[in-house]
């Protein structure tokens, strides 16, 4: 809809307030004007508040700028109307507003929400339910449907305010916010990969592709681009042919054993029998520390279980690391090897991962893993811990969970503990160390020097004593220490 002249607009203001003899303050004529000025396609909403207005007025005899204000003005008509037309919907219909606004909603440079433009209408498919929503959106007039360049029905939100204004809006923006501002970088990917011809150069990799795929798991149907689908599928065959190149390399390199070091390929199979698996995070917002401050932080991967002594002593008997400074003896001797290696310093740790290609975790990558992106109390949640939620640490309110020592770093028994990507461990069992110097503030990037003071985080089994009520997660705390400590529960586990 066109937008009238101001002259005309003032007069579609002023004219029925004159016909029907009520006053209206100047001011009020020159805040809707502005407020109009603010937000294209507004005429309809303008038409809607002064209804309102009217309605008010049969009191007073006035229109008024206090009660325009008092309405939110134009913002809150948007609101309103999309109220007005939302409960009017099927539950079926209210359901699909995320998969909706995920099509009609990017993310702009400052990582804010804004309305996408020329949004093709067969991107939502032939869902029934969103359909409704969308004609639902379509009388409460905060639609623009129009044709592209190619004469293609596109639509678009003809009001971005609503994503500050409504309420229904907002427990969306917060809990798909993640994916958003990945999605708005893939969708940047994969258009740069078309632009270039498809080189395979732009294809994901390692880290990004499984980040990638794990988006595709989780929201499927939001990855309906054919040329999406098609990078993704291109980046997957890459990974696999490069697989297969490598096992290649690998086979004849054994038939070809005399040109090479034996050595070197015994030393690679005793890193891949040795290394853990690893549970990915894509690129997130945190709130970490007991202030719960929001923190910035890249893709990163992270080793579900702590590095066991069975696994710390294959690199003992490959001849790359030093021996702990003292044996496991806290369990049977079956068991041991099973048990998380303690007794080695900050130094040994990191000898042991770049071994097997990886690294010591920062400070703010552990907690993250292990209270996630919404600051969790425990690794789990909210809830205390007890039978349903059981770890090795010592609790005052639970004899009977005890610790005496450590157990295996996979033992079955501790699930309910683990955190809800499967992490085992990150509170109770052993204290763990970090890359972080002593002094590095959250969000710090420095890495450690090799001689200062470090951090290490968590709780470990012989370590502590918890409280019930307590405000303040364990998994918050961190521990400066000198970097050649070595402690009965303190341990590590590596990260990429």
């Amino acid at each position: 809809m066109l937008k009238p002249g101001l002259r005309a607009t003032r007069a579609i203001i002023e004219r029925p307030a004159t016909l029907s003899q009520i006053a209206i303050e100047p001011e009020l004529v020159e805040l809707i004007l502005a407020d109009m000025k603010d937000e294209p396609g507004s005429l309809p909403l303008a038409a809607y508040v002064l209804r309102e207005l009217f309605e008010q007025s049969k009191q007073t005899g006035t229109l008024t700028r206090a009660a325009y204000l008092s309405m939110n003005g134009i913002k809150g008509a948007i609101s309103a109307q999309a109220d007005k037309q939302f409960v009017l919907l099927s539950p079926e219909a209210k359901a699909t507003l995320p998969f909706v606004f995920r099509r009609l909603v990017t993310l702009n440079e400052r990582n804010e929400p804004i309305a996408r433009h020329g949004v093709p209408t067969t991107a939502f498919g032939t869902n029934a339910a969103a359909q409704q929503l969308l004609e639902g959106l379509d009388r409460a007039h905060l639609l623009v449907y129009s044709r592209d360049g190619s004469n293609q029905p596109v639509v678009e939100l003809a009001h971005e305010a609503i994503l500050s204004s409504w309420d229904e809006l907002q427990p969306w923006l917060k809990s798909d916010g993640e994916f958003l501002r990945w999605k708005t970088d893939f969708d940047a990917d994969v258009r740069a990969w078309v632009t270039h011809n498809r080189d395979r150069s732009y294809h994901y990799t390692g880290l990004r592709l499984a980040v990638a795929e794990r988006w595709f798991k989780d929201y499927a149907a939001d990855f309906d681009s054919p040329d999406a689908k098609t990078f993704m599928a291109r980046s997957r065959q890459q990974r696999q042919l490069i697989r297969l190149l490598w096992r290649f390399v690998y086979t004849a390199t054994l038939l070809i054993v005399s040109a090479l070091s034996f050595q070197t390929l015994y030393q690679r199979s005793l890193i891949v029998d040795a290394a853990g698996e690893v549970v990915t995070f894509p690129a997130s917002t945190a709130r970490l520390g007991a202030e719960e401050q929001p923190i910035q932080l890249n893709a990163f991967g992270i080793e579900r279980f702590e590095v066991t002594n069975r696994q710390y002593n294959i690199c003992v008997e490959a001849g790359i690391c030093l021996p702990p400074l003292y044996p496991s003896t806290t369990m049977a001797e079956e068991k041991a090897d099973d048990l998380p290696v303690s007794w080695v310093t900050l130094s040994q740790a990191i000898q042991y991962c770049n071994w097997i290609g990886r690294r010591i975790p920062t400070a703010d990558e552990w907690e993250r893993a292990a209270r996630g992106t919404d600051a969790r109390l425990f690794p789990w949640g909210g809830e205390e811990p007890g039978e349903d939620h059981r770890i090795n640490w010592t609790l005052s309110d639970f004899p009977e969970l005890f610790a005496f020592h450590a157990v295996p770093a996979n033992d079955p028994d501790y699930t309910s503990g683990a955190t809800p990507d499967g992490i085992f461990h990150m509170l109770g069992n052993v204290q763990e160390w970090t890359n972080t110097p002593s002094d590095c503030e959250l969000g710090c990037q420095r890495e450690w020097d090799g001689t200062s003071p470090v951090l290490f985080v968590g709780q470990g089994w012989a370590n502590g004593m918890w409280i019930s009520g307590a405000t303040l997660s364990p998994l918050a705390q961190r521990t400066p220490a000198e970097p050649n400590l070595a402690l009965l529960d303190l341990g590590f586990r590596c990260a990429e």
